[in-house]
């Protein structure tokens, strides 16, 4: 059985991406500041839902992702795959809860911890240089241990990026995500000649969702703004045949973290996965 191990497995994204590796067969950790399974499935309601009995099969976990210390312990075990969830739309340290709220609120100011560099950037390639260096450091140490299969696994890194700037966004934030990709891909991946920039550990892979919304949720802000999102996206296709690129359409966090899971079990499969690709989930 493979390993999953996914930094802000507990998110909007993240959790998702838990259940779909669960259902496929994976062994999943979760790490995140808590530690603890998503508060909107950890009522008494969803604990007793058959629909989340995935929940009690990941392994969730607490670290700090700033910290290597907190899980590079993990990353020597067993692990084939890394996903890098975490992320941050605008520099305020509210926003989410607002996004995920039945009811909006004012924002607060900029947080200077929560900074598009920070969180978008600095996050996944700390993540991606301590799985890479604890790659290596197995294969060292695979002639005198037989038992770590994995790195017979083509191991993988992802990055959740994203489609591109939403109308009203700082453009830091696409900017943060384009520069990320860049520096993994131009670092990790292998060139058709076998080369790459440095001694390639494990597959790249860059997932481009748009603006994501859950299937199972039909309430609160994000829900209403994927409702008017997809209705300006079916008019653009329909009166203005898709000439509006600033229009595009949204996805749900399923249909993400199915195509991921395929990506990732796809051992030839490296690269960007475009919002078309995710559509087709």
């Amino acid at each position: 059985m493979q390993t999953i191990l996914v930094f802000g497995g507990n998110g909007f994204l993240g959790k998702r991406i838990c259940q779909s590796a669960i259902n496929s067969g994976f062994k999943v950790l979760s790490l995140s500041r808590s530690g603890r399974p998503p508060a909107s499935l950890n009522t008494e309601k969803h604990k007793n839902s058959t629909t989340s009995q995935w929940v009690n099969e990941v392994n969730w976990i607490k670290a700090d992702i700033f910290d290597p210390n907190s899980y590079k312990h993990l990353l020597n075990q067993n692990i084939n795959h890394v996903v890098h969830s975490i992320g941050v739309l605008l520099e305020n340290s509210n926003y989410k809860s607002l996004m995920n709220s039945p009811s909006a609120s004012s924002l607060s100011k900029v947080n200077n911890e929560q900074t598009y560099e920070r969180i978008n950037k600095q996050s996944a390639l700390l993540l991606a240089s301590t799985f890479h260096d604890s790659l290596l450091e197995r294969k060292k140490s695979s002639s005198m241990n037989e038992n770590d299969s994995s790195l017979n696994q083509n191991c993988s890194f992802t990055y959740i990026s994203a489609d591109k700037g939403f109308p009203l966004i700082p453009k830091g934030y696409i900017n943060s995500k384009r520069e990320t990709e860049f520096e993994l891909l131009q670092k990790y991946l292998k060139q058709k000649d076998g080369s790459s920039n440095t001694s390639s550990s494990f597959r790249p892979i860059i997932m481009r969702p748009g603006f994501m919304f859950d299937e199972t949720l039909n309430t609160g802000t994000r829900s209403y703004l994927n409702s008017v999102l997809s209705a300006l996206d079916n008019t653009n296709q329909s009166l203005f045949q898709n000439k509006l690129p600033f229009i595009r359409p949204t996805v749900s966090t399923q249909a993400v973290s199915n195509c991921l899971i395929s990506e990732i079990k796809d051992k030839n499969f490296t690269g960007v996965v475009s919002l078309e690709e995710i559509l087709k989930f």
